[in-house]
């Protein structure tokens, strides 16, 4: 299965180009000759990380001395031969193989990606780093950063192609994003005092402390508790994941991309690259669920770039960001990410605001969400010029949805109106001084960047938008137990990547989430061959009395009883 993925990814022939190119003594046969293959390594490294084993080299290692039978070792490129007698002597000559030269390959290997490799000691001083920062070429950091993004979508995405056609010509785009820290062996590595150095930073350069505050329910009634902080050191992953909508076909949640970066270092950017790579593989861009820690970015950071490669946002708001205008445009307003015209009432915009403050109950407050609808800018067809989007009145053009009078409509769609018994509010609070979205007969064009931090693909807080994220986010915390689980991919376990620099621990990760991404689609098309996916079906006649046999019990089933009393209800 591993040589498979590889050869149909492309992941050998990828790196063996990159290689070529960084080390043109590689081709003419100028240097210590390789024993272990690229191919050889990364085939190894993506079989341990499905069979559920750790992508440690001295696992990799095992792996490729092992007995193995002839097929396996045609395909990670070792040498065989017809001749019995010349088969076991490349044989014996693979099993000799040293634990360092998996080390040396896995390091040329992943130079071709770092984009910032550190010598291998250990405790480099702040100078020292940015001396070696300042002396790196712009342009070669730039490639191999490009590097190491392709390669997360040539693994990630290669995932998506082993979905049925069907299933793959039906799904919309949809991405679900979040952020995970993933932790590093070790911070300040060897604890010889040889080592230790004034002012010595870690051995992770590129590492650093993510914070999370703990879950306090637990403890919320006993007096004197404070929240506390849970800090890990090492890396923060940028996850996507491959989601749907309520009403469509469903799909098995696929992980499609991952940014890895230093905690609290562009988590917006780097969340864009990650997406930046589904589209350059042809996929469709739809809507991109987020929480607050991406929401809350600036434009620039975040939604301009996501928007900018076809996505939608669907996100949350702070509570001080409920019920005020959170930008204007000519008189358009958006509130909870929403475009509205300046009619609005007072009493609609504050229901999120009276709802938190228990001034309305539940029921009164999707009423009034309901009544939001009324008074949306309606999007009109295009954009202009791919800078703008183009929206008009509430209360202008055939479509109207609220009862103007500073909008005047010919009587004959009055007429129409009254005759399907088409009922519209009335604007009470029509501004004295018209802005140009009440003035315009048409439309009015409002710059992407003015809205691009609000605007969301559904209304805030209605029932199709409570669905949609409730779904996608639950989705994405299932998925986070998933990868983190030590029965699983198990990306939680920093004894499993003892190794030093951002390349062997991206490329460790990416064989992680491949697997879990397989073991996904396995469950999942194992479903789906079951019908489990299907709707089900309604079947007459009398439904048959339970048997004998539902009290039998199993060997591999629950007790029949567990001692002791029953706990109190």
């Amino acid at each position: 299965m591993a040589a498979n993925f590889c050869d149909a990814t492309g992941l050998d022939r990828t790196l063996e180009e990159w290689l070529r190119r960084d080390r043109p003594n590689r081709e003419a046969g100028i240097g210590r000759p390789e024993t272990v293959t690229p191919r050889a390594y990364l085939i190894a490294a993506l079989a341990c990380a499905i069979a559920g084993l750790p992508v440690a080299f001295t696992v990799i290692h095992h792996t490729l001395t092992s007995d193995m039978p002839k097929a396996s070792r045609v395909a990670l490129g070792f040498a065989t031969s017809q001749d019995p007698h010349e088969d076991e002597r490349h044989d014996r000559a693979r099993q000799k193989l040293s634990y360092w030269s998996v080390v040396r390959t896995a390091t040329k290997v992943a130079r071709t990606f770092d984009p910032k490799p550190y010598p291998a000691r250990r405790g480099l001083t702040a100078a020292e780093i940015a001396g070696i920062d300042a002396a790196r070429d712009p342009e070669g950091v730039a490639l191999r950063q490009q590097r190491a993004d392709r390669l997360q979508s040539m693994l990630l995405v290669g995932c998506f192609a082993a979905l049925p056609r069907k299933i793959r010509k039906a799904w919309r785009g949809d991405i679900t994003l979040d952020g995970t820290v993933v932790p590093i062996y070790g911070k300040f590595g060897h604890n010889s005092k040889r080592r230790l150095r004034e002012g010595a930073r870690s051995p992770e350069v590129l590492s650093g402390w993510h914070a999370k505050e703990r879950d306090q329910r637990d403890m919320a009634n006993l007096p004197g508790q404070k929240p506390n902080i849970d800090w890990t050191h090492g890396y923060d992953a940028h996850i996507a994941l491959m989601t749907t909508r309520a009403d469509e076909q469903p799909v098995p949640p696929l992980i499609l991309a991952l940014s890895l970066d230093t905690p609290g270092s562009k988590p917006g950017l780097n969340a864009a690259a990650a997406l930046a790579g589904i589209v350059d593989a042809g996929l469709p861009a739809g809507w991109v669920t987020t929480d607050l820690g991406y929401s809350q970015l600036l434009p620039e950071n975040f939604a301009l770039p996501v928007r900018a490669l076809g996505f939608e946002l669907m996100h949350m708001f702070k509570q001080d960001e409920l019920g005020v205008i959170q930008a204007s445009w000519k008189g358009l307003i958006c509130v909870e990410g929403t475009v509205y015209g300046p009619c609005l009432p007072d009493v609609l915009r504050n229901a999120s605001v009276d709802l938190a403050a228990k001034r309305i109950d539940d029921q009164t407050y999707l009423t009034r969400i309901e009544a939001h609808r009324a008074y949306q800018a309606r999007v009109k067809a295009g954009r202009d010029g791919h800078a703008s989007y183009v929206f008009r009145c509430p209360g202008a053009g055939p479509h109207r949805t609220v009862r103007c009078d500073l909008k005047k409509v010919p009587t004959s769609q009055e007429a129409t109106e009254a005759g399907k018994r088409k009922t519209l509010p009335l604007v009470v609070n029509a501004p004295s001084d018209p802005p140009p979205c009440c003035a315009n007969s048409a439309s009015v064009s409002v710059p992407f960047n003015v809205f691009a931090r609000y605007v969301t693909a559904l209304p805030y807080k209605t029932p199709e938008w409570k669905r949609h994220y409730r779904d996608t986010r639950n989705q994405m915390e299932g998925k986070n137990r998933f990868i983190k689980n030590p029965l699983d991919a198990d990306i939680a376990s920093s004894g499993e990547r003892r190794f030093r620099g951002f390349g062997k621990q991206l490329f460790a990760l990416l064989t992680k989430l491949v697997s879990a991404n397989i073991q996904t689609l396995v469950g999942w098309l194992d479903a789906n061959d079951a019908g489990e996916h299907e709707p089900p079906i309604k079947r007459r006649g009398r439904r048959p009395e339970p048997g004998l046999d539902q009290y039998r019990p199993r060997p591999t089933g629950p007790p029949i009883r567990v001692v002791g009393p029953a706990p109190a209800a």
